[in-house]
Order: C-alpha cells, then structure tokens, then sequence
C-alpha cells in the first residue's frame, strides 16, 4: 500500500458578485439554496447588456465535470472497478444538468465563449455572477477585483436535495528506497504539524487539514481579506467528497471529458455520449483486473 501524512485539503465554494446582485434585486446566496433557487437566480442574473444578441453577463460557470457526477450520487463504475456504470440513469441527469446550464437555459460560458475568456478573467472582470472556485484562488481575486465587491457561500444543493463539493487532498510520504529517511520524516513531521500548516494556508492557496489549526488559525489569516465569509470553505468540508480513483485515470477521464465535450457543442445527447465513454472505459476496467 502506498501511505502518507496530510499536508493540506481544499475544496470548492461558490463565489458570487454582491454589484450584480443589487443591481438584479436578488437576496445574496446563502448556504440554504437549493437547485431550483440557483437555477431561478441564474436566469435573471444572465443578461444581453447592449442587446446585440450576445450574453454579456452569465449568471454562473460549469465546474469540472465530476461533480456533476458526485451530485446525483453516479460513480464512473462499479465498486470492484469491472464495469462502466455511466450510463446509469443518475449518471445521465447530473451529466444533463450539466449540459443544460449551457445549451438549454443558457446561463454559463459555451465552449466558444470561453475560448474567448476563461471564467477565472470573467469573474474578474464581472461578467460571471455566481463563480464556483476553491481557495486558491484567494490571493489573485484579492489582489485583480476592484470595480465590485464580492463573497461566498457553500455550492447549493442538487437537483435531487444532495449538496456536495470535491475534495483535493495532498500528502506527504517518504520512499521506501530513500538513504535519508529518518530526516524526511522530521521533516515531514514539521511541515504537518500546526507550524508547518499555518506557513502553508498563509499562502492563501490550500487549507490546514487539523481541524483546529483551520477553524482558528485559518479565518484569522484570512481577516481583511476576501471573501469575508472565508468559513464557506471549512463548512463545507462536512459535504466534500473524492472522486473515484483508478490506476488508470487519466485515460478513464479523458474519455469521458471526450464525449462531454461533443454533448456540450450539441453534436451528440448525453445518453449516447455516456454510452460511447462506457464503450472505452470497459476494455480499460477489463485490462485492468
């Protein structure tokens, strides 16, 4: 087995654009919205600001497409990793909703959109309302975003009441092979514990896995800083949540991120894309075992 000290986690919230809000006459989002209530806010946060037929503000961005997955409780296959079970009905609503939020109610960037301007530049520059983002994006938003103020929220319950966020954890491990193994473990040793995680989280970039070290240490580093309801993070690790692991996946991604691609350029419907990322997955799982 492969074994390691935890250095650090992160997690992903959902930032948003207090401006356009006021300016919607909307209540600020809070960590009780549900899927219909974002969905609600995204309509009337999406605007055409010139009327040229273009959208100009998006009222939110796609996350990376696993947590769609998570959010409707659908793994990419089964629990001894033999078969692809993508195309599994939950599979198929959280990867629908994905693709709506771009094809059919129109409110995150399509693909040509954000070729033009990624959405970390769009939050920045005002034209995403509801932004979700992990912490590491802390030091540039407070350094880049002048022209409105902004804040966060744990990301709203899905489609089915389930509220989840991706987990990113790191750790520290030392080789079996290495010739200095007792000072990487001092070393480690320090690095993991309370002095070596605050030296960490006050880069601004991950947070502190001892508990009490980011329940205090960590909400204090982040005083005078944005977003100011930095707990956001620290609450939400009650609901964070791994994607399945595989020694294989990469390939295991990268053809399902194939197939959602063409379902979000409208070339193909979700089930048929599930069904040929299934098609190439199953050889894998098959190789593998």
């Amino acid at each position: 087995g492969q074994y390691g000290l935890p250095a650090s986690y992160s997690n992903v919230v959902l930032y948003y654009n207090k401006n356009l809000f006021d300016a919607a006459g909307l209540p600020y989002p809070d960590d009780t919205m549900d899927w219909a209530t974002f969905m609600a806010y995204n309509k009337q946060l999406t605007q055409d600001t010139n009327g040229d037929g273009t959208i100009d503000i998006f009222g939110t961005s796609r996350l990376w497409w696993p947590y769609y997955m998570l959010l409707t409780g659908a793994t990419p296959f089964n629990a001894d990793a033999t078969q692809c079970t993508l195309t599994d009905q939950a599979a198929i609503d959280g990867f629908q909703a994905m693709v709506d939020l771009t094809l059919t109610d129109k409110v995150a960037p399509s693909a040509n959109d954000l070729a033009a301007q990624d959405d970390w530049h769009m939050f920045e520059a005002g034209r995403i309302a509801m932004y979700p983002i992990g912490p590491w994006s802390i030091t540039e938003f407070n350094e880049v975003i002048t022209d409105f103020d902004w804040d966060a929220t744990t990301l709203p319950a899905g489609p089915t009441g389930k509220k989840v966020t991706f987990l990113f954890g790191n750790a520290y491990s030392v080789l079996s092979s290495s010739k200095q193994q007792e000072a990487a473990f001092e070393f480690m040793k320090f690095v993991t514990g309370p002095e070596g995680d605050q030296i960490r989280q006050d880069s601004g970039f991950e947070i502190a896995p001892i508990k009490s070290v980011a329940e205090g240490s960590f909400l204090k580093a982040m005083e005078g800083k944005k977003p100011t309801n930095a707990a956001a993070f620290l609450d939400s690790a009650a609901f964070a949540e791994s994607v399945p692991t595989h020694a294989r996946w990469s390939e295991i991604a990268d053809a399902i991120s194939a197939q959602l691609d063409s379902a979000l350029l409208g070339d193909i419907t979700v089930p048929v894309a599930m069904q040929n990322a299934c098609d190439t997955i199953n050889p894998i799982l098959a190789e593998s075992n």
